[in-house]
């Protein structure tokens, strides 16, 4: 599947709803989001802006990317609702091929991208937001691990195009499981404040979720 095809599957996807996936940050982010430096963020697959919404409120200038122009036009009017408008940069984009300056950050956020990208995919981005931090800058990431229920579905009705990696046809794209313990791997070389498996039973939809969550820090040499 090509940028332009994936594009235009989240452009129908945020024209379905008037707010696809509501504007509450994650409780997690929240929790942990004080053992951030203040200062510059990155919002990767911003959606409609709730994690940007969030990250302005509490002192940050967000950088809100997401490959949906018409998500990209929500958040330029959520941020007026807000009265953050001054704060936050809504850019429509593909951060698979955009350019990423090093050491850019202080903070990235990334919550629930990667159940829509192949492997790798997956890892080109990881290069990249590592790269893009500030020493003691962080980053918090939310994804999906192979306890989720949507795995056993996939692996009973299709082969994995990459590792781990399946193709979803709601969305025309991908899906990547990460196995228990592989996302803290990724993150070897930082400081991790701290990492979380947990099974979620979500509230606007009718099953759970199996989730890996992680908070961590550039190390600073």
């Amino acid at each position: 599947m090509t940028g332009e095809e994936m594009k235009r599957e989240f452009d129908k996807l945020y024209t379905s709803s008037a707010c696809v996936w509501g504007l509450e940050a994650d409780k997690y982010l929240a929790t942990f989001l004080e053992k951030a430096p203040k200062g510059r963020a990155l919002d990767v697959g911003c959606g409609e802006g709730r994690h940007s919404l969030y990250l302005a409120q509490n002192g940050y200038t967000v950088d809100a990317v997401d490959l949906s122009e018409t998500a990209i036009e929500k958040v330029k009017l959520n941020a007026q609702t807000y009265n953050v408008e001054e704060s936050i940069l809504p850019t429509a984009g593909d951060v698979r091929t955009m350019v990423i300056p090093d050491e850019t950050y202080d903070l990235v956020v990334m919550s629930f991208v990667f159940p829509f990208l192949k492997r790798s995919d997956i890892e080109i981005i990881l290069k990249k937001v590592k790269q893009c931090l500030k020493p003691g800058g962080c980053i918090y990431i939310s994804a999906l691990t192979t306890d989720d229920p949507e795995y056993k579905d996939y692996s009973q009705k299709q082969s994995p195009v990459e590792l781990r990696t399946f193709y979803s046809p709601g969305l025309n794209c991908y899906c990547y499981f990460f196995e228990r313990g592989e996302l803290k791997e990724f993150f070897s070389d930082f400081s991790i404040i701290d990492y979380t498996e947990e099974v979620v039973e979500l509230p606007r939809e009718p099953y759970t979720h199996a989730f890996c969550l992680i908070f961590a820090q550039k190390v600073v040499q």
